[in-house]
């Protein structure tokens, strides 16, 4: 039941700010609306408000706006009738509508970035012929730091416990923490193609690991070709100033629409691609997950929520629908 609700209230707010856009631009160059609907036919209720009804339909997985004339121009106030221009900024607002809630919603999480404190990145998985293999690293170690200053010698494959500080004065160690799982993927990304230094634990003996984080991994690998995951910690919001993170809002979406063209590579080359594209279904699949995720991992429900919320389900949307 949880999961109906929330498809409905995700799927409903992201219909009523696309169509808001069309019904907008058409009111706003004197476009006739004759109808402003969410959900399709048949018609559970509806009220008229001066030229316009406004309508609630019984399948809520979409909505239109009806303008008079879409085909016709010989009204005057016809959608056709008007230059190519004004049909274009219509037929687009809708776009453009998804496009804001986006960058709104991205610019609210990173206002107030919820932070994992505490918590311990751990390498899940290794994948094969990876730089992360070649180095000796393997599932369950934990990464601490990055660049540590102190070596005691104690690589991969001659630890000296009784020559290291334990894990709990990791500090000793110098270079910067892996607090979070965004620690190390912005440390790797800075890093492609050089050497990185890398403090783990392994059954309670840190040891010092190097690797070089590949320019172009193989698909659906990483530059060091590893899987991580986070253990314990405490969620923390911190706050930034609203004007400051406009621009990452912005880069968020240019980071999602430049992956674009790959994403819509693979569904037709591959299964993959197609399996992963987010329509209506896409989105209860996605919702329905959100409670699971919080009662395994509270971080997953944050991440979930970012990512149902914030620019890739509204542009999903508007990849398929820029009509009325």
């Amino acid at each position: 039941m949880y999961t109906v609700i929330l498809f409905f209230l995700v799927i409903s707010v992201l219909i009523v700010i696309h169509e808001l856009g069309h019904f907008i631009a058409a009111k706003a160059f004197g476009i006739r609306v004759q109808e402003f609907a969410l959900g399709f036919p048949p018609r559970l209720a509806s009220v008229v408000r001066g030229e316009t009804r406004y309508s609630i339909n019984a399948i809520p997985l979409g909505g239109y706006v009806k303008m008079t004339g879409e085909e016709d121009p010989s009204d005057p106030r016809s959608l056709a009738g008007r230059s190519i221009r004004v049909r274009v900024t219509v037929l687009t607002a809708g776009v453009a509508m998804n496009l804001a809630l986006s960058i709104f919603l991205f610019a609210v999480f990173f206002t107030f970035p919820p932070q994992l404190v505490g918590a311990r990145v751990i390498i899940a998985s290794v994948e094969q012929d990876s730089p992360a293999e070649a180095a000796g690293i393997m599932p369950g170690d934990i990464i601490l730091r990055t660049d540590p200053q102190f070596d005691p010698g104690a690589l991969i494959g001659t630890p000296s416990p009784g020559d290291q500080p334990s894990p709990s004065q990791a500090d000793l160690y110098g270079g910067s923490p892996v607090d979070t799982i965004s620690d190390l993927i912005d440390y790797t990304d800075a890093n492609l193609g050089r050497e990185i230094t890398l403090l783990l634990v392994r059954d309670s003996t840190p040891l010092i690991v190097r690797l070089v984080p590949r320019l172009t991994p193989p698909p659906d690998q990483g530059p060091m070709g590893v899987g991580v995951g986070s253990s314990g910690g405490r969620i923390e919001t911190d706050f930034e100033p609203s004007f400051s993170v406009i621009p990452d809002a912005f880069e968020a979406i240019y980071r999602f629409v430049t992956n674009l063209g790959d994403a819509i590579g693979n569904i037709f080359t591959s299964s993959e691609g197609r399996e992963g594209l987010a329509g209506p279904i896409g989105i209860a699949q996605i919702t329905g997950e959100l409670p699971g995720r919080g009662q395994r991992h509270r971080p997953a429900i944050v991440e979930g929520s970012q990512q149902l919320a914030g620019s890739v389900l509204n542009l999903d949307l508007d990849r398929v629908d820029v009509r009325p």
